[in-house]
């Protein structure tokens, strides 16, 4: 049974507003060498809009990927970023690229480290088609890498099967904690 793309967005609300409460699961993200940013935040602070825009990434994150997946068996690594300005735009590598996903995750990794650094954006969710174990057992997840200049980062993980009939159903949200990948170390005390 495939949620509808509206149904997805409700979805990537709550989980961005109950990350705190989601369980653990294993499977970091390994990261890329950090670079240095400027926080106006005091330690501590969660700055509500710091959580706004990455539920808004989740949120379009996961609605394409399920999408996705209920055309598809399953997808190359993709994200979506929040411009300084507050615009949203999607990167991906080219089609018909035949490296492996950890090659493809890498090299998307690059591209937003550097536009980060170049102080293009102020938030990312860079989303993959993993494995995780979950349950007690390996089962496929979509998931969604959130990171905010602000140092708010968390890994959420949407486990999902598909049915013989290729019929795709969604799974419980989990989440994990994140290393920084794109805008440097995350801040503990941002509630990510």
């Amino acid at each position: 049974m495939m949620r509808s793309n509206e149904g997805v967005a409700q979805l990537g609300a709550c989980i961005a507003a109950l990350c705190l409460g989601c369980a653990n699961v294993s499977g970091d993200t390994p990261a890329v060498e950090p670079q240095e940013t400027a926080t106006a935040k005091t330690p501590g602070e969660t700055r509500p809009q710091d959580e706004t825009d990455v539920s808004q990434l989740l949120n379009y994150g996961l609605a394409l990927a399920s999408q996705i997946l209920g055309e598809y068996p399953g997808f190359h690594p993709f994200a979506f970023v929040m411009e300084k300005n507050g615009q949203i735009g999607q990167v991906a590598l080219s089609e018909g690229n035949d490296h492996e996903g950890a090659v493809l995750l890498d090299s998307l990794r690059e591209i937003l480290v550097v536009r980060a650094a170049e102080g293009r954006y102020r938030a990312v969710a860079i989303v993959a088609d993993t494995h995780i174990a979950h349950g007690g057992k390996e089962t496929d997840a979509i998931q969604v890498g959130l990171e905010h200049a602000g140092g708010y980062c968390v890994n959420v993980y949407l486990p999902y099967e598909r049915s013989e009939e290729g019929a795709v159903t969604l799974g419980k949200a989990v989440s994990a904690v994140r290393q920084g990948a794109v805008f440097g170390p995350c801040d503990p005390t941002a509630d990510g």
